[in-house]
C-alpha cells in the first residue's frame, strides 16, 4: 500500500452510508454526482490516450469522438464546465499543438455543454429561486452526523495509523 492510495480511501470516505443519506446529500443525488463522475473519468483517459499519443483518426471514428463529446459535456454542468473552462484555456494557447481529433472532443463538450446549461427547465428552476436558508443549515446538520458516526471516526483512525507506518 503507497501512500498515494490513502487519497483514494480518502476520496471513498465522503460515500459511506449514514442513516439513509450518504455524507453529501441523499443517495440519488449521490449516484448523479458519481456517474458523472466515472463518464467524465473515461472522458480524460480518452483525452490523454489522443494526446499523449498523437492520435490522428478517420473521419467517421472522428464523429464517434464529438457525439461521445457532446453526450458528456450535456451530462452534469457542475464536471462540464470545469472541464471544457481547463481543456479550453490550455488549448486555446496550444492550438497549433491540438490535433484534430482533439478538436472534435472539444466541440462536441462545449456543443453538449451549451445543450444543457440553455435547456429550458434551468430557466424554469431560476424562476423559481433557491431557498439558501436552508441548504446552508442542512450541510451543517449532515456535517453534525458524520462526526456522530462511529464509524466514520474509527475509518479515519485507521486512515491515521496506516498512513503513520507508510510514512
Amino acid at each position: 500500500l503507497r501512500g498515494d492510495k490513502l487519497y483514494v480511501l480518502y476520496g471513498l470516505s465522503y460515500f459511506m452510508p449514514l442513516m439513509g443519506t450518504l455524507c453529501y446529500g441523499t443517495v440519488p443525488m449521490t449516484v448523479n454526482y458519481m456517474w458523472s463522475a466515472a463518464i467524465y473519468t473515461f472522458l480524460l483517459c480518452i483525452y490523454i490516450h489522443i494526446k499523449n499519443d498523437n492520435i490522428q483518426y478517420a473521419l467517421w471514428q472522428n464523429v464517434i469522438i464529438l457525439i461521445f463529446g457532446i453526450i458528456c459535456g450535456s451530462w452534469q454542468e457542475s464536471f462540464s464546465i470545469g472541464i471544457i473552462g481547463a481543456m479550453g484555456l490550455y488549448h486555446v494557447f496550444n492550438w497549433r499543438n491540438t490535433s484534430k481529433t482533439m478538436r472534435y472532443l472539444l466541440i462536441g463538450l462545449c456543443i453538449g455543454a451549451a445543450i444543457l446549461v440553455l435547456a429550458p427547465g434551468n430557466f424554469v428552476r431560476l424562476g423559481r429561486g433557491v431557498n439558501y436558508d436552508a441548504s446552508f443549515g442542512l450541510f451543517f446538520i449532515r456535517l453534525k452526523q458524520i462526526v456522530q458516526n462511529e464509524l466514520f471516526v474509527t475509518f479515519w483512525l485507521i486512515i491515521g495509523v496506516i498512513s503513520i507506518i507508510i510514512d
